[in-house]
């Protein structure tokens, strides 16, 4: 009888010890959740989404085409450094007038990987003086809308020295979203100082991907000839 007792104990035994150590497991889980809440309660929901919208204002989280296409008509406005055609392969944008018309922006434009990370390339054909064409580059560069410029070439006109025409290979970053979240137990993932600091920076830069440009703020420069073939 005592043999058979010895017999049960062990596995009652095994099932015990198999029980508190998931006993254990559960309050180390509880303890993180316990310590996520508080974290999450201490957050600044509004901060969050102020900095979300920041950031997608510099990168957007999928292929922006169309703001692509407005933040480079404002620079053309604010410039005064004519646009003739934006293109996007495979859509395009032209127009035989000084501005660009903006119309309904590709979904199926090519995705390139620059430095690691995804970009849209951009071609632009424009014309104007050597200064608007100085301007245009600084402004680009200083905007929040995040370019890359790949190339330029530039081809001054015969007739007027200080006209040229110019062709620009760009790179317009994105940040594609989020499209799985953590466990629930993981660790909140926070903003560092350094993080916060960038984006801090980034909103000093204009965002000419939304604003209306003031007709005072356009470059009062003359554009010289409008066909460089004519005599």
């Amino acid at each position: 009888m005592a043999g058979l007792s010895f017999v049960v104990l062990i596995p009652k035994s095994q099932e015990i010890f198999s029980l508190r150590g998931s006993l254990t497991e559960k309050e180390e889980t509880l303890k993180k959740l316990e310590e996520k809440k508080t974290i999450l309660a201490s957050i600044d929901a509004v901060s969050v989404v102020k900095n979300i919208k920041e950031v997608k204002s510099a990168l957007p989280g999928e292929k922006d085409a169309a703001s692509i296409l407005i933040t480079l008509e404002n620079i053309s406005n604010t410039t005064g450094f004519s646009i003739d055609s934006i293109t996007l392969s495979p859509g395009s944008v032209s127009t035989g007038s000084a501005k660009p018309k903006i119309k309904s922006a590709p979904s199926d434009v090519d995705v390139v990987s620059r430095k690691g990370n995804s970009s849209l390339a951009v071609n632009v054909k424009s014309r104007g003086t050597t200064a608007q064409l100085s301007g245009f580059l600084k402004t680009l560069g200083s905007s929040r809308r995040l370019f890359d410029i790949g190339s330029v070439d530039i081809t001054y006109s015969t007739d007027e020295p200080d006209f040229l025409s110019a062709s620009f290979s760009l790179f317009a970053y994105f940040l594609p979203e989020i499209n799985s979240i953590g466990a629930v137990d993981a660790p909140v993932a926070r903003i560092s100082a350094a993080e916060q600091q960038v984006i801090d920076t980034v909103v000093k830069f204009p965002d000419y991907s939304t604003i209306s440009i003031d007709s005072s703020q356009v470059s009062q420069s003359p554009l010289g000839k409008s066909d460089l073939f004519t005599q």
